[in-house]
């Protein structure tokens, strides 16, 4: 397995030769790397903000430690979720504004720098009336983003939005695995009860369905409903998850398993918006999702 190269002052033959082996060794461990065995991270979570989003998470026991990698402004923090003799690995972060581009580059650099089994998007959300509750955890089954399509205009120059969904569904597996969740209410009572801030009354629920992302907060009642006109069983809207799963898809390879989205209902995008119930929802989203990945996930 030795290779002898000649040196030669009076030539660059000898280079040549050195770098085209090395090239060939670099391609080899590029090669290796991208196996499909090679995961590095069980989970990755991502948040759209630092604070109550990413925070929630770091709540969450795990033994966190922060750190960056070269070249990298984003701080990342690596942990452990331990039950009994299970172990899962995790690394987290958060973007550096809200938004599906940077959500977007975010996933895209913790793929391929950490690569991860599987990924988790938790946080807040708007939510639907009379889908969800204040504190629901909004589990997306169907992402999409709302802003896609034509705006034309017609005869009278009015502008007209003719949507052109392009949607991304939850894997079936998981679904299975979240729909046992929801109708055994496994994890729900007890995530409540612990929270000792402010939270609503109603128990706490899982409501599964369409999630829309958009470029903007909403807080206007008729493009909630016009949105909804689209999909009639839509649960909530976001600014973020269609970009985490679209990434997550679409990346180089080997690519995560499955990218799902626990995001908890904490207003519902009318002129009533407020930020009361914030810091429960991140709590209530990132809690389920660290039962969810210790007890359900673990067995995938």
């Amino acid at each position: 397995m030795w290779a002898l190269l000649k040196y030669d002052p009076s030539s660059t033959g000898w280079e040549k030769l050195l770098k085209k082996k090395i090239n060939y060794l670099i391609d080899s461990k590029r090669s290796l790397l991208q196996n499909i065995d090679s995961f590095q991270y069980d989970v990755a979570i991502v948040t759209a903000l630092r604070e109550p989003e990413l925070e929630a998470v770091l709540n969450l026991n795990g033994n966190w430690e922060p750190f960056k990698l070269d070249n990298d402004a984003t701080e990342y923090h690596k942990g452990i979720f331990q039950k009994d003799e299970k172990r899962v690995s995790v690394v987290a972060a958060s973007a550096p504004q809200m938004g599906m581009v940077a959500t977007s580059v975010l996933t895209n650099k913790i793929i391929t720098s950490f690569r991860p089994k599987f990924i988790i998007m938790t946080g807040i959300a708007g939510g639907v009336k009379d889908a969800a509750n204040f504190g629901d955890v909004l589990v997306t089954e169907i992402s999409y983003d709302s802003g896609s399509g034509k705006i034309k205009t017609d005869d009278h120059d009015n502008s007209i939005f003719e949507p052109d969904y392009k949607s991304i569904e939850l894997d079936v597996d998981v679904k299975e695995l979240l729909l046992s969740c929801k109708t055994n209410r496994n994890y729900l009572d007890e995530i409540k009860k612990k929270w000792m801030g402010n939270k609503p009354l109603h128990e706490l629920n899982i409501r599964i369905g369409p999630l829309a992302s958009g470029a903007g907060v909403i807080q206007n009642q008729k493009i909630i409903d016009e949105i909804k006109g689209h999909s009639r069983k839509l649960i909530g809207i976001d600014m973020e998850t269609y970009g985490v799963f679209y990434t997550a898809k679409n990346c180089s390879k080997p690519r995560p398993l499955s990218v799902m989205s626990f995001k908890s209902l904490s207003d519902f995008g009318d002129k009533h918006k407020s930020d009361d119930y914030q810091k429960y929802c991140a709590y209530t989203s990132a809690n389920f999702a660290y039962h969810f990945i210790l007890n359900e996930l673990t067995s995938l």
